[in-house]
């Protein structure tokens, strides 16, 4: 039996804005020697980079996880629930 390929959709205009507009990624991190060097680490890629204190009201978060992994996870679950620049 020959499996037949159908042609691949054509690309939808939601798509095409998105292909032209860089990804936003909100670092949930305050530090700009952070915020500098991913910034440099992701200057390849089509996203903008911006740190949590672009976003007026998101509050700190205190690290209280027992490993960087668990504090990164914490602060990125804030910076998730947060509005937005409003």
């Amino acid at each position: 039996m020959t499996e037949q390929h159908q042609p691949a959709p054509e690309p939808s205009a939601a798509r095409d804005t998105a292909a032209r507009e860089p990804l936003l990624l909100v670092l949930a991190t305050r530090n700009k020697n952070k915020l500098r060097e991913l910034t440099s680490i992701l200057s390849d890629l089509p996203v903008r980079v911006e740190s949590i204190a672009s976003f007026p009201g998101a509050p700190d978060v205190e690290e209280t996880g027992a490993t960087m992994a668990e504090n990164a996870l914490l602060k990125a679950r804030v910076a998730a629930r947060h509005p937005g620049r409003g």
